[in-house]
């Protein structure tokens, strides 16, 4: 008997939740400043891909302006130590970037913003293997935003998921 491989779902009823915290986000009008997420890790689940999708909103009195959300991998794993990108550390933190070290980053998504106050901006969700060619062993998510104002306070405002893509052996 042939053995077939079927792609499924990690969930077909939730997404899992990425940490980074996003309420009162600064602006950036370089869009080098912003919030990195806490590092997902795919070695015990062995995807084959994944799926990320979310939703950053504007805070009160936004200029027109631009949200950026962008992923990460990791850039080399030794010893049981990760290494990112720099200046990646792959935990929900503040990061600086400049030019150089942000062009090592995928470009998952640019939203241009308008003057709407407390306005949500869902961005497309994703494949992480379409957006840089392999799944990689660790990854997160880099936002940032040139709106002026601070992004909403309220974090349930603000939310970044991913599904998760593996074969079933039937």
């Amino acid at each position: 008997m042939a053995t077939v491989l079927t792609t499924t779902y990690d969930s077909v009823t939730d997404t899992t939740a990425l940490t980074i915290t996003l309420a009162s986000l600064a602006s950036a009008s370089t869009l080098f400043v912003g919030r990195e997420s806490t590092a997902i890790t795919n070695v015990t689940n062995l995807y084959i891909d994944a799926v990320v999708m979310g939703q950053v909103m504007t805070g009160t009195t936004p200029t027109v302006g631009t949200i950026e959300v962008w992923l990460y991998a990791i850039a080399k794993h030794v010893a049981s130590t990760p290494t990112y990108p720099s200046p990646v550390t792959g935990t929900d933190a503040a990061l600086t970037f400049v030019a150089e070290t942000k062009a090592r980053l995928y470009l998952i998504d640019s939203m241009a913003t308008t003057t709407t106050s407390n306005q949500a901006y869902n961005f497309k969700p994703t494949s992480l293997v379409q957006l840089c060619g392999y799944m990689p062993i660790k990854w997160g998510v880099f936002i940032t935003h040139s709106t002026v104002a601070v992004l909403n306070a309220t974090g349930g405002n603000h939310w970044v998921h991913y599904q998760g893509v593996k074969y079933t052996q039937t």
